[in-house]
């Protein structure tokens, strides 16, 4: 058998989350290795409780469909497009492992739907039109789903680098945006604020988002960063209204004793208890 998150199984025919390993990184601008994070968040689980915080996990309907095929960008692409609109015409949700962050926009496009809101949770923009000729660059992905969703509708916390041209366009074309600083000195609260009121979210969580202390393991750290309970503040928020949710940029070689998977790991499992919790008080 092979080895699932927290061991649910290849298939299940009632399924309400489905996860999904997108093991892509060639759109990655600085260090490599994030293709290894699917499999390396399974493995962080094997010794992981599957009570999470009071909530048994092991029965829920859910299961682990493996990795989208990644032997070009191409294969990659067609693959996990195929994936998704499965998972998605199954009644589903899917949650998705990267790789980076170029798979966001990928996910957004094969659900099929421009009638929702995108969060993410990052220390970087990603707001460029194209990095080094690639459109598809990692930094481009909230660029890329502005097409889809429109700009208005994204909403980015966590925010501590950003270059000044895309910064610009991002505010002239209205992504809402709370920067790291702004919850340092205003609270979580302020992240609350901006979240959208209403409709379906897409979520999305790269890891960098977290303070290196909590989270090294990843391409492109930035100091000064959120807290672990404040991420899980902000996927408990949304969870009654999430249809589609990654977490992405954790890079094994790079980390520390395999502890950025761990917290990876953990973040996914705390939507799928917040997920049902919701479900079952409903």
């Amino acid at each position: 058998m092979k080895n699932t998150f927290l061991f649910f199984p290849e298939s299940h025919e009632d399924a309400k989350i489905s996860v999904l390993g997108a093991p892509y990184d060639l759109n990655s601008s600085a260090r490599y290795g994030s293709r290894l994070a699917p499999d390396s968040i399974r493995d962080a689980t094997f010794d992981m409780e599957t009570n999470f915080r009071g909530m048994e996990l092991q029965n829920l309907p859910v299961e682990d469909l493996g990795n989208v095929r990644a032997d070009n960008w191409r294969i990659f692409r067609e693959d996990l497009r195929r994936r998704v609109e499965d998972i998605v015409s199954r009644g589903s949700v899917p949650l998705i492992m990267g790789g980076d962050h170029s798979i966001t926009p990928e996910v957004i496009s094969s659900m099929g739907r421009n009638d929702i809101s995108v969060v993410a949770l990052d220390a970087h923009l990603d707001f460029d039109e194209s990095l080094n000729g690639n459109r598809m660059s990692h930094s481009t992905s909230r660029r890329r789903e502005s097409g889809m969703v429109g700009a208005e509708n994204i909403t980015i916390i966590g925010l501590r680098s950003w270059p000044t041209e895309s910064m610009e366009k991002a505010m002239e074309l209205g992504v809402n945006i709370v920067t790291a600083f702004d919850i340092m000195e205003k609270g979580l609260k302020r992240a609350a604020q901006s979240l959208p009121e209403r409709g379906d979210v897409y979520l999305t969580i790269d890891i960098d988002v977290l303070d290196p202390a909590y989270a090294p393991g990843t391409g492109t750290p930035e100091p000064m960063g959120m807290r672990p309970e404040q991420v899980m503040s902000i996927i408990d928020v949304l969870s009654p209204r999430i249809v589609g949710m990654d977490i992405v940029e954790i890079c094994p070689p790079v980390d520390i004793n395999g502890l950025t998977s761990f917290l990876g790991a953990h973040l996914m499992a705390e939507f799928i208890r917040s997920f049902f919790s919701e479900l079952s008080a409903h």
